[in-house]
């Protein structure tokens, strides 16, 4: 009896230290250097992309009349068209549709996840550019970090000192870095120097 005992214990304590699934890797199923979607993400409703307005949750809100601009604190989930961020901080410019966000930070889009320290937005031209990011690209089954990645049009988007596999998360049987990469994909077509 007081092996069991000690073995119930051992497997208890195994199964508390097990991390949880990051944030970007829920509901993501991982096999054999592909990722498939297994669920829709829970947290990003279907937007409707002809919706320009910018639909933004917080614990605490300010806004400078003056300025036009817009300051977000705590818990700070953000709603365009089929974006959807969670920060800590969020600055909004609404005259000039710029998005300034820190602290905590994931996106997420059709076919594309990232957390990251610091995001830049146009909501106008949807041009993004995320500092120290950690990304999945979805329909390539791909994923990765870079020092710096910027998405220019809904198909097209650089990654600057990038790291990119298609192996499931602690598991890198192949590798590749490079200084830069390029990705297109309405043509398939990527570029790494």
């Amino acid at each position: 009896v007081q092996k069991f005992v000690i073995g119930c214990l051992s497997l208890l304590s195994l199964s508390a230290w097990a991390e949880p699934t990051p944030r970007i890797d829920r509901g993501l199923e991982q096999q054999f250097c592909r990722v498939v979607v297994r669920t829709p993400d829970p947290a990003h409703p279907k937007g409707d992309i002809t919706d320009r307005r910018v639909f933004i949750e917080a614990d605490n809100g300010e806004l400078d009349r003056d300025s036009d601009r817009s300051h977000f604190v705590g818990d700070v989930r953000l709603h365009h068209k089929e974006l959807y961020l969670e920060a800590d901080r969020v600055d909004y410019l609404a005259p000039k549709h710029e998005i300034e966000a820190n602290g905590n930070l994931y996106i997420s889009k059709p076919g594309f996840r990232a957390t990251g320290e610091h995001l830049y937005m146009d909501t106008e031209s949807e041009q993004s550019q995320l500092d120290k990011a950690e990304y999945r690209l979805l329909k390539k089954s791909a994923r990765g970090h870079a020092e710096q990645l910027r998405i220019l049009t809904s198909d097209y988007s650089e990654y600057d000192r990038i790291s990119y596999t298609t192996c499931e998360p602690g598991d890198d049987a192949w590798l590749l870095r490079a200084k830069e990469l390029q990705v297109d994909e309405e043509i398939g077509l990527g570029r790494a120097y």
